[in-house]
């Protein structure tokens, strides 16, 4: 069992109490969607995004909010 990068939410403010801010890696921008990529430890955890607020605003080293999707 796992977590799939969709279900991973990414935003520029704090969603909720189980929010958590990593710096961006790696961005990858694709056709619809773009790839962003954090380092943890001794791993790294990559989140699919389409929200155009964030894609647009963000660039390596900057810091987001990530929340994971309680639904999926």
């Amino acid at each position: 069992m796992g977590i799939r990068c969709e279900h991973i939410d990414i935003s520029l403010e704090k969603k909720s109490e189980f929010s958590f801010a990593l710096p961006i890696y790696a961005i990858v921008n694709e056709a619809e969607s773009s790839v962003i990529t954090f380092e943890l430890e001794n791993t790294f955890l990559h989140a699919r995004t389409s929200d155009t607020s964030v894609i647009n605003n963000v660039h390596t080293s900057d810091t987001v909010w990530l929340d994971f999707d309680k639904e999926q």
